[in-house]
């Protein structure tokens, strides 16, 4: 039997997701932190496809693993769904935001060669794009695998509608992707790349990481080698009910890259990210969310 690999897809239904935005939109956030209580022992119990996968992150991190870390596991990975919704549906956002290192962007933006923000599905990315473009007063642009399912993008994008970020679709033809990423760093914009799964055909390369080799697109290094910018790793963690703390990494510089030490440099600096993100999930072990064959043992 194929093993069935990541899609891009959320588990939630639309019915689902509309249930939890009318309940933060007429009740707040709270009664949906509630309403979540109960939908995680669901997940945990009866939806268990990816309770091996939280088994064998947590073996790497020499951690055992029971009922209790699994649904624990759910239900922080649910407050971080649930805290997005109301990041987007509140007219003002309910929560408070701590920003550590954000020198590192402003001292990568002033090279004028616009930034690469390597983002991962560690904490809540969806509200780390919004705190940079607060922050941060130039243009944000995501790739994002556009394979949602229908029913569940529509009630997304009805909410998102006046999220200050571009989306550009990775699915979509390279040509035209690689035309707007290049735009958007020729006008020292950022963009958001996803640095910890490997998405379609995309070219990759096996790292270790906690312990075991695994697979790490390449992609974001080889643009930022080809155009000399600056690569930067953020995460943003769940710190309290409503608190958020964000993290911003010293950018890899890419600068004095050439032709004969681009392999060279993209292997270092890729090396350097995944011990940066190992140095992150052994910190957060909760918010890591690759609910997925990630080491590739199934």
């Amino acid at each position: 039997m194929e093993k069935k690999k990541w899609d891009g897809q959320t588990q939630a239904n639309s019915l689902g997701i509309k249930i939890f935005i009318i309940t933060i939109s007429f009740f707040g956030l709270l009664p949906a932190y509630f309403l979540l209580f109960f939908v995680s022992w669901y997940y945990t119990l009866f939806v268990t496809a990816h309770n091996k996968f939280i088994k064998s992150f947590r073996s790497k991190l020499g951690l055992s693993t029971n009922l209790i870390n699994i649904y624990k596991h759910n239900f922080i990975f649910g407050l971080n769904i649930v805290d997005r919704f109301a990041h987007l549906v509140m007219k003002k956002s309910p929560f408070k935001f701590e920003c550590i290192g954000e020198e590192h962007l402003v001292n990568a933006l002033s090279k004028n060669t616009g930034l690469i923000v390597l983002s991962s599905h560690i904490g809540n990315q969806e509200i780390a794009g919004d705190m940079l473009f607060s922050h941060i007063k130039t243009g944000i642009n995501f790739l994002k695998l556009d394979n949602e399912k229908q029913s569940v993008k529509k009630v997304i994008n009805t909410i998102a509608e006046e999220r200050p970020v571009k989306i550009i679709p990775t699915n979509s033809s390279s040509i035209d992707m690689m035309i707007q990423v290049r735009s958007a760093l020729v006008n020292n914009e950022i963009v958001c790349m996803l640095g910890d799964r490997v998405m379609g055909e995309e070219p990759f390369m096996k790292i270790n990481f906690l312990g075991k080799e695994a697979k790490f697109p390449t992609s974001p290094f080889n643009i930022a080698a080809i155009t000399g910018t600056p690569v930067i790793c953020a995460v943003t963690i769940k710190t309290g009910i409503k608190k958020y703390r964000q993290e911003v990494f010293d950018y890899i510089s890419f600068e004095n890259t050439t032709r004969s030490n681009r392999e060279n440099k993209i292997k270092e600096s890729m090396v350097k990210y995944v011990n940066i993100l190992e140095q992150i999930v052994r910190q957060n072990p909760y918010h890591w969310f690759n609910f997925y064959d990630y080491w590739e043992e199934y």
